[in-house]
């Protein structure tokens, strides 16, 4: 959903997007290695999900990661914006397709301190949600992965990154039941706004 955007001024930082997930990949061939680290579920376990199993978790995946771009930002008081979309849609086929996501931040006080805790909570939020993850795991494991541009860049703003992290988790572990309802639900309307070839192809499971 497209959202209007303030004109950028004296007053008004312009908007930002942060996150990017979904890295272009197939939901089902050649994708289950960096999927199962995503979803920190074994390869071979994912090779044996549908399609159906392997898109609703990739939803539930990059939803979590967009809200918790956006609880972060709420945190220093920004306008935040979480959206999931299905993307290379090529001939209605799921098996070509994937889930990416993006939030979109408004609002002033955007620091680069806040830039790095709001790249950092995107990563953080499987771990503080479903995991026993500290922040130095979370802080590690985040360079040992592939990140998205965007998210990079917010927390090669400020050289504190370890703090950075800290912020963000501390924060999201502070907002964790919001954290797991918001992004239920954004997967839940994501799915329920497929379009209906492949809601069909889901429902016969393939």
């Amino acid at each position: 959903m497209s959202r209007a955007r303030h004109s950028a001024g004296a007053a008004q930082s312009p908007p930002v997007a942060y996150g990017g997930t979904g890295n272009g990949t197939q939901i089902v061939t050649g994708a289950l290695n960096s999927r199962a680290r995503a979803f920190h579920y074994p390869a071979h376990l994912l090779s044996m999900l549908t399609k159906t199993e392997i898109i609703e978790m990739d939803a539930h995946s990059s939803a979590m990661h967009e809200i918790a771009h956006a609880i972060v930002a709420e945190h220093f008081g920004l306008d935040a914006y979480p959206t999931i979309s299905l993307r290379d849609t090529q001939h209605d086929d799921l098996s070509k397709c994937y889930v990416g996501g993006y939030t979109e931040i408004i609002g002033l006080g955007r620091t680069a301190f806040r830039h790095a805790s709001i790249g950092f909570a995107g990563y953080a939020a499987y771990a503080i949600a479903e995991t026993d993850d500290d922040a130095w795991d979370i802080y590690e494991g985040f360079f040992e992965e592939e990140q998205s541009d965007t998210d990079m860049a917010s927390i090669n703003r400020h050289h504190q990154q370890w703090r950075a992290c800290k912020t963000a988790c501390s924060i999201l572990k502070k907002h964790k039941t919001a954290l797991i309802e918001r992004a239920a639900d954004l997967a839940s309307a994501f799915l329920a706004a497929l379009p209906r070839e492949l809601r069909r192809e889901m429902r016969v499971g393939k």
